[in-house]
């Protein structure tokens, strides 16, 4: 009798369907035992933790080369973070700490570390080990495996193709599977952010994230579909729902292959109007995803990646230099376009004050830096200081009119005057622009765009300030709608303003990635579109089947039109015609 079929629901952070049977990965872990020491014994018991620390420093080296080798150079950081920690005294000198002073074997002195970390990680002030405290539990682990002399098993080179299952894969196990042969991944834990995603989006490996009690509900060697896209995995599918995902995989894998061909072709429309088209980035590690997919360059990195790496530690001048710097050479001869910190008050320091009521229209973004200049000109010069080595941009968040602007410009002059007088190489010459997403700035775009570099519409919050909807509010979410009359007048208002002012304006937000919308887009003028980087190749698809000429037709139809339901059912049939074209 064949076991029932299961559905399991995650978070989708990788797409593609992959159908294979299930390998569970389970890390080895060690007991804990306590054992007295002699006085006599314990500097043998502390020579012990010091092999095991040069034994799991000469493994992380071996780990990083395979990474690197595997991965690529830019993930090599995480292994480099690691074998740092070996040297920090807030782990190895506090185990060897306990033996001296508990006279415990070291296994147990690594226990009661971990224990104490555990404890104070909210509250610890280090930034160094709040930032990798994930780490701190991985490369621990590897230490005392080490020190009790266990044997460490990898699944390096696996017969055939499975799908891994695993309560975790962390940071300094990636480089100890078999990528070939992992044909898919699911976690109980993790995030679209988490390391290992962020290496299966990489590899094109489907992946699911936050699955539940996985690891009780799947067994090893089960059958499985993943579906990375809707973040779901069929566990023992019947033989309907194999033959309605294999149709589905065979659709997906021609529909790939066709876009592949279009890798190296430009974005340009089949009467020659040339769009750029780039990516939107939260991580430095993705600029290989966005080359890939063949982006022209980086439309919007989220710099608040820095705080995500540590919580309330705000970043260094010479910490984000050095991320600026690899982001500008790495997608050379592309620009890559920088999103000043748009967080607020309480993400950046939740001693600041009492919380806001609706910190969504309080201090934040461009507002808040020009309230703590000293950090905003940290990000400014090492902005610089990056412009340097590549096309860098900056773009400022939240701006609500000229005089917010020209504030924030004469802050970016200050930082280029300490840069003069410090005698540090800088490009004079950084574009300023302004992710225009407030409605004040959009009606006064005519007046912004002569002092501005560019523009970048951000619609995931211009929608909601102009149409006065709260996108997360299921009661009024309905009304959210990038159709919406008002959004299209607003948008054209805006792209026409930029044109007149001669500076090209581009769209950052969800919009830009909407099948639906791309003739639109080309139609009212847009230079740029930045999107998450899987979207990027079906958009250029549809826009090497466009007509620059019949879009301009379609935008001013559709700037004609009264209601939403209107809009949607014309660009419906519009889409339709041009899919019909296809075939």
């Amino acid at each position: 009798m064949s076991e029932p079929t299961t559905v399991l629901h995650g978070i989708g952070v990788a797409p593609g369907i992959v159908i294979a049977r299930a390998l569970v990965f389970q890390h080895q872990e060690i007991p804990f035992f306590r054992v007295p020491l002699l006085r006599q014994e314990v500097k043998l018991e502390v020579a012990r933790v010091e092999q095991g620390k040069e034994l799991t420093k000469t493994q992380l080296s071996a780990i990083k080369a395979r990474t690197v080798a595997a991965l690529g150079e830019d993930h090599g950081y995480i292994i480099d973070a690691q074998m740092l920690m070996l040297d920090d005294p807030l782990l190895i000198g506090r185990i060897e700490e306990v033996i001296r002073e508990q006279r415990v074997n070291a296994e147990w002195a690594v226990k009661v570390t971990l224990e104490e970390l555990a404890s104070v990680f909210d509250r610890v002030r280090d930034d160094y080990l709040r930032e990798r405290h994930g780490d701190i539990f991985d490369v621990a682990g590897r230490l005392a495996r080490n020190i009790a002399g266990a044997t460490h098993h990898a699944l390096e080179k696996l017969e055939k193709d499975y799908i891994l299952l695993a309560e975790n894969v962390r940071p300094s196990d990636t480089a100890q599977l078999d990528w070939d042969h992992t044909a898919g991944l699911a976690m109980e834990v993790g995030s679209r952010t988490y390391h290992t995603a962020i290496i299966a989006r990489s590899l094109g490996i489907p992946c699911v994230v936050g699955v539940g009690d996985l690891m009780q509900k799947v067994d090893h060697g089960a059958p499985l579909v993943l579906d990375g896209s809707e973040g779901i995995i069929v566990v023992n599918p019947d033989r309907a729902t194999l033959r309605e995902y294999r149709t589905k995989k065979r659709r997906q894998k021609v529909r790939v292959q066709k876009l592949e061909r279009l890798r190296e072709l430009p974005f340009e429309t089949k009467d020659g109007y040339r769009l750029s088209v780039q990516a939107n980035i939260e991580f430095p590690e993705e600029c290989t995803t966005a080359k890939s997919n063949g982006a022209e360059g980086i439309g919007l990195f989220r710099s608040e990646w820095f705080l995500t790496r540590s919580p309330g530690a705000f970043p260094t001048e010479e910490e984000q230099f050095v991320v600026y710097r690899q982001l500008a050479k790495q997608m050379k001869p592309w620009a890559v376009v920088v999103r000043a910190f748009d967080l607020s008050a309480e993400q950046l320091d939740e001693d600041m004050g009492e919380s806001e009521p609706n910190p969504a229209l309080g201090l934040r973004a461009t507002r808040l830096l020009l309230k703590h200049r000293d950090l905003f000109k940290d990000q400014l010069r090492a902005l610089l200081r990056a412009r340097a080595h590549g096309d860098l941009k900056v773009m400022f968040p939240m701006i609500s009119g000229v005089g917010e602007f020209r504030e924030a410009l004469s802050v970016v002059e200050e930082s280029k005057q300490e840069l003069r007088k410090s005698g540090v190489q800088f490009g004079d010459d950084l574009p300023c622009g302004i992710t225009l997403e407030v409605p004040s700035a959009a009606a006064t775009a005519d007046l912004l765009a002569k002092e501005a570099a560019f523009f970048s519409i951000g619609t995931n919050d211009l929608i909601q300030y102009l149409i006065g909807v709260d996108r997360g509010n299921d009661q009024v979410s309905y009304l959210y709608e990038p159709l919406h009359p008002a959004v299209l007048r607003t948008l054209r208002f805006v792209v026409d303003s930029a044109h007149d002012a001669g500076i090209k304006v581009g769209m950052c937000g969800e919009m830009a990635a909407d099948p639906l919308l791309v003739a639109l887009l080309v139609g009212f003028g847009f230079d740029e579109l930045s999107m998450n980087a899987v979207s990027i190749p079906t958009v250029k698809n549809i826009i090497r089947h466009l007509s620059a000429s019949e879009s301009r037709a379609i935008g001013d139809e559709a700037l004609r039109l009264a209601t939403v339901k209107e809009v949607s059912a014309f660009l419906g049939e519009e889409l339709r015609k041009l899919v019909l074209s296809e075939t």
